[in-house]
Order: structure tokens, then C-alpha cells, then sequence
């Protein structure tokens, strides 16, 4: 969602369009596959200043330091990424299991909390965390947050136009605790 409001807001993205768009996600990926070979070749980031693209947290690690970056990172609960892992893997047909999912997701919160420690020690990155949640149900607020940070360059109400609030599937509902109706 994050690419698609950045290529509407007028930011060019990177992408190759190999992954195209799915039941999971109709409106495509926005991926690059040379982003998955960081370590080994890197050199198409020098020509990458002022566009966006999409790097999957465990890749933020191999971004070579000679570069400035600006990385928005969507936030989303754990609960959340589990759940619509399990929806798209029974989609596929492939086997779910809660065990599987409890461990998923300890090993998702504890490389979390190994790149929140990272960032701080990275001169070279400035970060902006944007919560999912924020950008489908705040969508005002959570889009001129983006575009300050990024120098006011984007259109926001061309961004807010590719927000599908139908495509947030997998909500995480906080318990309240008893509800006692007087």
C-alpha cells in the first residue's frame, strides 16, 4: 500500500513487475528483485536518489552506508502480519498451524526489536514509522506526515485515493476487558 500511495502521490518507484497482482493483493506488489541480492550488487541504488522502493526489513541490513536513505517503515501488530500470512497461505492451500504462527511470531518480534537497535547506531538513515492502522483509519494525518517528511513533493489527495480500507482484512481487536451495561 505504501508504494502504491507513494507512485500515486507523483514519487517514481522502483519496480520490475514480476510479481503480479493477486487475490491477496489486487493492486500488485511494487517489488524489485535486485533488492533481495543487496550484499552482492548494489550498485543500481546510486541511480535510485529521489524514488522509492521497496525493501523487506531483513534487506535493511545490506544497505551499503556510502548512500543517505529516507525509510518509511509501515508498522503493523504482529498479530495482523500473522494472520494474513495464514489467509494467504491457506489461499495456496498450504498448511497453518498455531504452534507455527506462536513462533512466527517471536521470531518476527525479535528481529524487530535487533532493527530498532540497529537503526539508532545508523547515521546514514533517517526513519519515519507509520502504522498501518494509522494510514487506513487516519488517512489525513498519517499522509501529511509522509509528505513532510519527504519535502512536500507528493499530491496527498492522489495518495489517499489508492488507501482501499476493504483490503484491511486481518484487524487485531485489543480485548477491553468486561463491558457492564447500567
Amino acid at each position: 500500500m505504501m508504494m502504491q500511495m507513494l507512485d500515486a502521490g507523483g514519487m517514481r518507484t522502483i519496480t520490475d513487475d514480476i510479481r503480479k497482482s493477486d487475490i491477496n493483493n489486487p493492486y500488485g506488489y511494487f517489488e524489485y528483485e535486485p533488492v533481495k541480492q543487496l550484499s552482492e550488487k548494489n550498485e543500481w541504488l546510486a541511480n535510485a536518489y529521489g524514488q522509492a522502493v521497496k525493501i523487506i526489513y531483513l534487506h535493511l541490513y545490506q544497505l551499503p552506508p556510502v548512500h543517505q536513505y529516507k525509510v518509511i517503515f509501515m508498522m503493523r501488530h504482529l498479530d495482523e502480519i500473522v494472520a494474513s500470512q495464514d489467509a494467504m497461505l491457506e489461499g495456496l492451500n498450504q498448511k497453518t498451524g498455531e504452534a507455527g504462527s506462536a513462533r512466527f511470531t517471536n521470531t518476527i518480534r525479535l528481529q524487530l526489536e535487533k532493527l530498532d537497535r540497529w537503526f539508532e547506531s545508523q547515521l546514514n538513515i533517517e526513519i519515519l514509522r507509520v502504522r498501518y492502522n494509522d494510514v487506513v483509519n487516519r488517512q489525513t494525518q498519517s499522509i501529511s506526515e509522509i509528505n513532510k517528511f519527504l519535502g512536500y513533493t507528493l499530491d496527498e489527495a492522489d495518495m489517499s485515493k489508492v488507501i482501499d480500507p476493504k483490503l484491511y482484512r486481518q484487524k487485531y481487536l485489543q480485548p477491553c476487558g468486561n463491558v457492564i451495561d447500567r
